[in-house]
C-alpha cells in the first residue's frame, strides 16, 4: 500500500517537473482549448492539450454541489488558458478573491476570461452581482438570452459572468452573462449546421407559425417548413394541422445562406409520412 501511495505520489510529481517544459508558447490567456484529462489527484486535474503540451486545472473546477467529482480520467475537458506562468494553467471561469481581485478582474477583461458571481440583488434596470466581495451591475438585458421577465428568478444564482467594463478604479464594473450565452449558442448552431445536410431527418419543436411557413428549432437553429411540405393532404395553412411547441419530425430538403450570411433550411415533414398510395387508398 505504501509502495503504491510512494508511486503514485512520485508520478504527479513527475508530472508536475514536465509541465514547464511541455509548456508551448502559442498558448495565451484567455485562449480556449480542448483537451484529455490524464491523470487526477486529490487537488489537481492534469490534461493532455495535445502536440506535447499538458495543462493543470484545480479539482474544484469539477466538484457538484454534494462536492464530488464530474469527470474521469479519458474525458475530454473545454477549458481556458488562465495563465501560462510555470505552466499551462486551465480554469472555466476565475473565482475573484483577495487582494489582487481588481487586477485580476482586469486581466479577465483583457482576455475575455468568464468570471463567477452571485445575483446579490435586484436593484433599478438590472442586477447586484457579488464577485466575492467586489461589487458589480449586470444590465437586465444582459442577464439572459430572452427578455427577463421574472428578474427574482435570478436572485441568489450562481452565474459566469464576461467582464464589460471596468471604470473609477473598480468602483464600476458591468458584467454581461448574455454575452457568454450567445457565444455558446453560436458554438452550438455551428455544430448543428455542421451536422445537418439535404436527406437527414432529425426531430424539431415548431416555434411560430405563419400563413404560409412553419418555423421549427432544430436545437439553437431554425428551419421552415413551407405549408405545401407539412401534409400529403392539401391544407391552407399550416395552423390547420400544427401547433406552437408542437414536436415533429422532418428531413431536410435543402440548406443554403441568405444574403446576410444567415443559414435558411428548408425541412419537409410529408417526406417522412407515407402518402395515399403508400397507405393503399
Amino acid at each position: 500500500m505504501v509502495e503504491r501511495e510512494t508511486e503514485e505520489s512520485k508520478s504527479f510529481a513527475e508530472l508536475f517537473e514536465a509541465i514547464p517544459k511541455l509548456q508551448d508558447h502559442k498558448f495565451v490567456p484567455g485562449q480556449t482549448v480542448s483537451g484529455k484529462i490524464v491523470k487526477i489527484s486529490k487537488d489537481t486535474i492534469f490534461v493532455d492539450l495535445g502536440g506535447k503540451s499538458e495543462g493543470i486545472a484545480g479539482a474544484e473546477e469539477f466538484l457538484d454541489k454534494e462536492r464530488n467529482l464530474t469527470i474521469n480520467e479519458g474525458d475530454q475537458v473545454e477549458m481556458r488558458v488562465a495563465s501560462t506562468r510555470d505552466g499551462i494553467h486551465l480554469s472555466r471561469g476565475i473565482k475573484v478573491q483577495g487582494a489582487e481581485a481588481l487586477d485580476l478582474l482586469r486581466e479577465a477583461r483583457q482576455n475575455q476570461i468568464p468570471v463567477e458571481g452571485r445575483v446579490a440583488a435586484i436593484n433599478k434596470g438590472g442586477f447586484e452581482i457579488d464577485l466575492s466581495g467586489l461589487r458589480a451591475f449586470c444590465p437586465i438585458s444582459q442577464i439572459d438570452l430572452r427578455f427577463c421577465e421574472k428578474p427574482e428568478e435570478h436572485l441568489h444564482a450562481k452565474y459566469p459572468f464576461r467582464i464589460m467594463e471596468i471604470q473609477e478604479k473598480g468602483r464600476n464594473i458591468v458584467v454581461s452573462r448574455r454575452a457568454l450565452l450567445e457565444e455558446e449558442q453560436e458554438k452550438k448552431a455551428k455544430e448543428t449546421w455542421a451536422m445537418l445536410k439535404p436527406d437527414v431527418e432529425t426531430e424539431g419543436k415548431v416555434t411560430k407559425l405563419t400563413e404560409c411557413v412553419a418555423f421549427v428549432d432544430l436545437g439553437v437553429v431554425e428551419g421552415m417548413v413551407h405549408v405545401s411540405e407539412i401534409s400529403h393532404v392539401r391544407i391552407n395553412r399550416p395552423s390547420e394541422v400544427l401547433s406552437s411547441g408542437q414536436t415533429v419530425r422532418v428531413k431536410v430538403l435543402k440548406m443554403e445562406t441568405d444574403k446576410s450570411g444567415r443559414p435558411r433550411i428548408g425541412l419537409s415533414i410529408k417526406a417522412l409520412e407515407p402518402d395515399s398510395w403508400d397507405k393503399g387508398l
